[in-house]
């Protein structure tokens, strides 16, 4: 579970799961902290620019706990392949990975590790049956010592040992308690003590977490109305097979929800949403208290494993002196607080504030840019806060601004990297100075009335572009004023037009420099591509469009970028949910190439080009999870990409650093975003190991070369070339060793992909254009390798599936209540609609398929799934 070197490589994380907390790992040795962020441990140590990564999981971490030794973080996440996983601190490397700990569960809802290190104890994540309790010798099996259903119906969502007996654990949710003994001998024990008014004055509030307090017969529980529960039991309970406590009182000790209850050798400590934290002695007397820490409501509270040291200034109060050693606080609003005991009677009311360890978002994080010159990047969350770093020094935060009631959703630097460019949830769109983050003119522009999913600037920094959820394209212009140093001012925007150029979500938006001027194109899951004029569009005339251009017939665009200049024409890159590039002429919208693109986690939905001359590669997401990297220029080899897990839920952006060495992603609901550092030339190792020339596409068939279909494939190839010579002439036929390309739709369709008409001139075209540029001469041939290539690249990453041909007989109007569609009506749209078949074509297509029983199949209403089975010979649908 350690880190590899691969082509991409965790380099940093900005934020952590506010849910979970931070941990304190500070000893004699270090000063430490410990918080998960997405799906990754990180250990960050404060005296020095360095983190370090836990990677294992694939899913989100849920839950975490840390030894009292810190010497070991327990892990849990939720999800398919749920995992805990025991990690040595010192070493950053995972000592025990337990996989599916609960088979008939989804992962964990809590985690807990024993005062001694030796046990780790679980509370599942059900997925239809009761919650079930679990203990761990982990040092010695991935197999629980004892395992047991909750017999209490309220869900389980805290857990933790007795310090001072690791043979019991207490666990709570809302509304009950359940204190827990086991021995590998007897099992588990489980008691749920009654918690109701009728036994005090009052209803118990929501309850948060509890404790045992140490070497007594007590323990407590918080509650959201500021109390905690005090409950004792027989003191011969403890070394008996039972324990059955109950609730004798509740003791008010804040006015709001108490979060987090611990203790230390001589206090009960509470920490409250008021973001006060109080320590009392065991008779619940108030000895210190932190009022003025003014982070928000606490989360966590976490003390350093070190010794208590002696003021030997401060006075003793009436209870005796007060000794701690230094804590940390994290806050529901992503601050994390470091905390000097001694600070609680200090006369400075700015030291009793704490020190500020770390800021993060605490809310979704959609919206990260890089700049365009510096090494830095701005980040910015659905909380109004936008937070610029410098990542090379210490990854410091060097400026941030708070957007009060305000989401922000995106954001962009202009070229210079003087302006930057904020896109709100609410459609507003502010321009500010990227120095000092305050705006740069006079409020901001609400031209939109949904969400700003996106902003790009022209090379020139004349324009600005936006794309909104209402599927409408705005366009801004800056004034041509030149400030003193030469450059552009900011202070000048104004509102060229809009226009709802999409009537589908917009995928992608792209500003092209060219000697003519800039141009503007947008591209909208609508399968169309929109090209404005930017020349003839004014404040008085609005957004004019150029000309629109239909890229797709089945597919869904889902991103587009502009090809570095690697070829004789200008080409712009679309991919879309077929898993499929196009390389479209930029001035034609004329389709070159169409490529097979990385299939490992759904379609891509962000493409990136990164500014490396000397390893030319784009960066590209996928909705979910997946980030990775692609040679360029494009062929559809599959071994030129890569991709691997980035977050475990949405990639929600990615944006690449202006030196082209790393790559930021944000992560939307785990509130985090990654840095990640490149390793080009771990990717050049890895795309030479799989072949060169067609071996890649090669291997992609089934069987691979020498097996049945790579036969069959030949055999139809050499048929072909008989075929274009004319099947029954006299002649010898000369087989060489290329086709003419009209044969090359034959040959696809009897190996069982069947192209479209529009598909069909792609792929002749394809050959026939692609030496045109180089040498001005079309192709007419093709050989076997070539038409190798275009069948991996052209054919359907997926099959044609009884779920497609359902989906087919909804939109052609298949009956709602039993699915029926007119088989007359369907030939009508055979004839009438989309690439139009003749009655001929459609009575040689019905006589191959069914031979004789055609006639009587058309003259009656008929279902999906007997078109599937009946018509196409589709296997027998399960019942």
């Amino acid at each position: 579970m350690s880190e590899e070197k691969t082509s991409l490589n965790l380099a940093w994380v900005f934020g952590f799961n506010r849910d979970i907390g931070v941990f304190n790992l500070s000893d004699s040795g270090r000063d430490a902290l410990f918080y998960a962020a997405a799906h990754v441990g990180v250990i960050t140590e404060l005296n020095s620019d360095r983190q370090l990564h836990l990677l294992g999981h694939t899913s989100e971490i849920k839950c975490a706990s840390v030894s009292q030794d810190k010497k070991w973080v327990v892990t849990a996440d939720q999800g398919v392949d749920s995992l805990i996983i025991v990690w040595d601190t010192i070493r950053a490397v995972a000592q025990k990975t337990i996989a599916q700990p609960f088979p008939d569960g989804v992962g964990t809802e809590a985690v807990a590790i024993s005062s001694d290190s030796n046990f780790v104890v679980a509370i599942s994540r059900p997925s239809g049956g009761p919650q079930q309790a679990a203990v761990w010798d982990w040092r010695r099996s991935e197999t629980p010592i004892v395992i047991d259903s909750i017999n209490n119906k309220d869900y389980q969502r805290f857990v933790r040992f007795n310090d001072s007996n690791s043979g019991q654990f207490i666990s709570n949710g809302h509304k009950a308690a359940v204190f827990w003994s086991w021995h590998p001998a007897r099992g588990l024990d489980q008691h749920s003590p009654p918690l109701s008014s009728k036994y005090f004055r009052h209803n118990v509030s929501k309850l948060s977490r509890s404790m045992f307090l140490p070497d007594k017969e007590q323990a407590v529980t918080a509650t959201h109305d500021g109390d905690l529960v005090l409950w004792e039991w027989d003191s011969n309970a403890l070394n008996s097979d039972e324990m059955r406590p109950q609730a004798i009182k509740t003791i008010r000790l804040h006015d709001q929800p108490i979060l987090d209850v611990t203790h230390t050798r001589d206090h009960v400590v509470t920490a409250g949403a008021d973001g006060f934290v109080r320590f009392y002695d065991f008779g619940f007397r108030l000895v210190a208290w932190y009022e003025e820490l003014n982070a928000g409501p606490i989360v966590l509270l976490s003390f350093a494993n070190k010794t208590p040291e002696f003021d030997p200034t401060e006075q003793a109060g009436p209870l005796g002196a007060f000794h701690a050693v230094e804590f940390i606080v994290s806050t529901h609003r992503g601050t994390v607080v470091s905390v000097d005991p001694h600070i609680h009677d200090d006369s400075d009311p700015k030291k009793r504030e704490g020190k500020t360890l770390m800021q993060c978002q605490d809310r979704p994080v959609h919206a990260v840019a890089a700049h365009p010159a510096k090494n830095a990047v701005v980040i910015g969350g659905y909380s109004g806060l936008i937070q610029y770093y410098d990542y090379t020094s210490g990854k410091k935060l060097r400026n941030s601004r708070k957007f009060e009631k305000a989401q922000i959703q995106s954001m962009a630097f202009e070229p210079s990297g003087r302006c930057l460019a904020v896109g709100f949830v609410n459609g507003h769109v502010k321009f500010l100075s990227a120095a000092t983050l305050k705006d740069v003119t006079t409020g901001s522009f609400k031209t939109s009335h949904a969400a700003v999913l996106d902003i790009v600037f022209s090379n020139n920094s004349q324009y600005a572009a936006i794309a909104d959820a209402d599927n409408c394209v705005c366009v801004y212009k800056c004034d041509e004023d030149l400030s003193a140093d030469g450059g552009r001012n900011f202070d000048k925007w104004e509102l060229v037009g809009k226009h709802r150029s999409h009537t589908k979500p917009i995928t992608g938006l792209l500003f092209m420099e060219e000697l003519a001027g800039q141009r503007l194109m947008s591209l909208g899951e609508d399968r169309t591509l929109v090209e404005y004029d930017l020349a003839g569009s004014s404040i008085t005339k609005g957004l004019l469009i150029k000309e629109v251009t239909n890229v797709e017939q089945t597919a869904t665009p889902t991103a587009f970028v502009r090809h570095p200049r690697m070829f004789k024409e200008d080409l712009l890159v679309i991919t879309s949910d077929q898993y499929k590039f196009k390389l479209l002429t930029s001035s034609t919208k004329t389709v070159r190439k169409t490529l097979l693109a990385p299939t490992y986690a759904g379609p891509l939905n962000k493409l990136v080009v990164i500014p490396n001359l000397q390893f030319p590669y784009m960066a590209y997401s996928t909705h979910q999870k997946v980030i990775g990297l692609i040679k360029l220029p494009l062929d559809g080899n599959p071994n030129r990409a890569m991709g691997m897990i980035a977050h475990p839920g949405e990639v929600a952006n990615l944006v690449c650093s202006h030196d082209g060495r790393h790559l930021f992603t944000a992560g939307g609901n785990d509130l985090s975003v990654l840095m990640w550092s490149l390793d080009f030339k771990a990717m050049e190792l890895a795309a030479n190991r799989g072949g060169t020339g067609v071996e890649p596409f090669v291997a992609l068939l089934d069987g691979g070369r020498g097996g049945q279909f790579w036969d069959e494939f030949k055999e139809y190839f050499h048929f072909a070339q008989i075929r274009s010579q004319g099947e029954e002439s006299l002649d010898p036929h000369k087989l060489g060793d290329t086709v003419h390309i009209s044969q090359i739709p034959y040959i696809m369709r009897a190996i069982g992909f069947y192209p479209t008409e529009r598909e069909v001139e792609d792929l002749v075209n394809e050959v026939r254009f692609s030496k045109l540029m180089e040498s001005g001469v079309k192709v007419e041939e093709v050989d076997f390798e070539e038409l190798v290539r275009l069948y991996v690249n052209h054919r359907p990453v997926f099959g044609v599936g009884r779920d497609d041909v359902e989906k087919a007989f909804a939109v052609l109007g298949a009956s709602e209540v039993n699915g029926k569609l007119d088989f007359g009506a369907l030939i009508s749209r055979l004839k009438n609609a989309g690439e139009k078949m003749s009655d001929a074509q459609i009575h040689e297509c019905l006589q191959a398929l069914l031979g004789d029983a055609a006639q009587s199949i058309v003259n009656s209403p008929i279902t999906a799934a007997e078109f599937a089975e009946g018509v196409l010979g589709f296997e027998p649908y399960e019942q």
